[in-house]
């Protein structure tokens, strides 16, 4: 009796791996949205409803937001997130906000192309796909509201969308000269006419000049 729950339980663990394994993002516009709206939904009431069904769906069908090259970088990233079993919060959420928020950035169309492709590239080396959220976490505050960092008591943040993304030995956002703003319980400083890189995987930032 033992041997057969065993070999029921092997099967059955078996039948899931293959499930995942075979899960694939499905080609039309419609039944896309759908299956995005549903994972979110499944971890978190409601949520896919919002974010999904009101905010993406509208920007997605509307012909002239996104480009059908953007909709096929925003889908191979998808899927590359589906291979990696990667978690809807925080790898899904922060990527589609940050697709999202991309729109009223003020960057040009070949660098949402460029940042996407820094995306991938991360997402797909085994060394250092776990900084991804990372990196996404930091784009979408820029391209929210110019913060490239925050936590409970601290937010770092430009005043202008000048900033470049960029990946050598690691991932990183290059700003040009900028006023940048430290806001801290209630409280605020700013480096006037400062520069510098910000490495989002290691939580640094180094700067050139500024008062």
């Amino acid at each position: 009796m033992k041997k057969i729950l065993f070999l029921l339980f092997t099967l059955f663990i078996s039948l899931v791996v293959s499930a995942q394994k075979g899960e694939k993002l499905p080609d039309e516009d419609e039944k896309m949205l759908s299956y995005l709206t549903n994972i979110f939904d499944d971890q978190r009431k409601d949520y896919g409803k919002d974010q999904i069904e009101k905010k993406l769906a509208k920007m997605w069908l509307e012909g002239n937001v996104y480009t059908e090259e953007q909709k096929k970088q925003f889908r191979e990233t998808l899927t590359l997130f589906i291979d990696n079993k990667s978690k809807i919060f925080p790898d899904y959420d922060n990527y589609i906000q940050a697709f999202m928020y991309f729109q009223n950035s003020g960057k040009s169309e070949s660098e949402l192309k460029g940042w996407n492709d820094i995306v991938i590239r991360i997402y797909s080396d085994k060394k250092i796909k776990k900084y991804g959220a990372e990196f996404v976490e930091t784009s979408l505050g820029l391209f929210r509201d110019l913060t490239f960092y925050k936590n409970e008591s601290l937010q770092w943040k430009t005043n202008n969308n000048t900033y470049r993304f960029a990946f050598d030995s690691l991932p990183h956002v290059a700003f040009d000269e900028m006023n940048l703003k430290c806001l801290s319980r209630g409280d605020s400083s700013v480096i006037y006419k400062t520069s510098g890189i910000y490495f989002p995987t290691l939580e640094k930032f180094y700067g050139n000049e500024g008062r």
